[in-house]
């Protein structure tokens, strides 16, 4: 169960932490030009998400945290300030994050000829992602404030906490161009890809703009 619970703790951190990072990049293409300079980033965007989120589940780990958290493992029911301050408070920062970043996208491509699109993608990833993390967030703190579990609070939230990794699949991954570069990797099988605009490959500007596509 303890190996389940830090499984748990730092694959779902890690996870948020991504959705900030795709944010922070897609503002950076569009709102600050540097679509060339992103992908040497790509590094730093690695230590943020895995050295993130591995920080908090160590930090669990010394106080002892891991354990039975009711629904599955996790952390340990009496150790509701271990909860807010190794999830939801990072959870509900990125959470804010996202909203921010994606508020100054949109009004930076206002009047734009991307406007429709950009907004509607960005407007999507906003609402999958609150709407997927909403109901953990509200179990919780039912769990805290009430004298009880309730049932249908606990029901969602074991339903779409879990769906936060393939939410993101769909939301980020299911567009058009991205289908094509899948299909270009496809055809290439295995000889690398991202060499170039040549033969369907992505300079660094379009794959960096992919996701909004």
């Amino acid at each position: 169960c303890i190996i389940s619970a830090a499984m748990t703790q730092f694959f779902d951190v890690a996870n948020f932490l991504w959705t900030s990072i795709i944010a922070f990049n897609i503002h950076s293409v569009i709102v600050k030009g540097k679509g060339r300079v992103v992908e040497y980033w790509e590094k730093y965007y690695h230590w943020v998400a895995w050295g993130g989120s591995g920080f908090l589940a160590l930090v669990v780990a010394i106080f002892q945290g891991y354990g039975d958290a009711g629904i599955w493992c996790w952390i340990v029911e009496d150790k509701v300030w271990l909860r807010f301050l190794c999830y939801y408070l990072p959870l509900l920062l990125v959470m804010t994050y996202n909203i921010i970043i994606c508020l100054i996208i949109m009004r930076a491509v206002r009047d734009s000829s991307q406007e429709a699109m950009v907004n509607f993608r960005l407007r999507l990833y906003v609402l999958v992602f609150v709407f997927v993390r909403i109901w953990s967030i509200l179990d919780r703190m039912q769990n805290v404030l009430g004298d009880s579990p309730v049932f249908p609070l606990a029901l969602l939230h074991s339903i779409f906490s879990p769906m936060q990794g393939i939410a993101n699949a769909l939301v980020y991954g299911c567009n058009y161009q991205v289908v094509q570069q899948y299909r270009y990797c496809l055809r290439r099988r295995g000889e690398g890809f991202g060499e170039g605009s040549e033969d369907g490959a992505l300079d660094p500007i379009e794959s960096s703009t992919i996701a909004i596509s």
